[in-house]
């Protein structure tokens, strides 16, 4: 999947193919997949109303994301920040801001009846 081994791009990969939060794959441990059913034990979440650890499923693509992630033993604590700036450049890269732009107009225009409201949004 990724073509030079990145711990950023992996842990990247996890957050975008299971839909886990950054914290909840900080406290991902080994012992918490469970490969052979494809599922991974998440932590309880004390936040608000709070929940209890529960087993969720993963799609065979977060799995083969989660066999890098251990594969690259990216276990242990990481910053956030790193995160950030791998994710920045990795849309740097595949989306230009005028294409960007583009897609977000397109999107105003399909919505709105106002071509000046969307003109104006989407710097045109």
């Amino acid at each position: 999947m990724v073509g030079t081994a990145s711990k950023s791009k992996v842990r990247l990969a996890v957050i975008a193919f299971t839909g886990f939060t950054q914290r909840e794959l900080k406290q991902l441990k080994p012992r918490d997949i469970l490969w052979d059913r494809s599922a991974v034990m998440a932590p309880a979440w004390h936040k608000g109303p709070g929940s209890s650890a529960q087993l969720l499923p993963v799609t065979q693509r977060g799995m083969q994301a989660l066999k890098e992630f251990a594969d690259l033993d990216c276990w242990a604590a990481f910053l956030t920040a790193s995160l950030n700036r791998t994710f920045r450049r990795a849309y740097k890269r595949s989306v230009s801001q005028t294409g960007a732009r583009m897609t977000f107009g397109i999107r105003l225009a399909v919505r709105c009846v106002d071509r000046l409201t969307t003109s104006s949004l989407s710097n045109n």
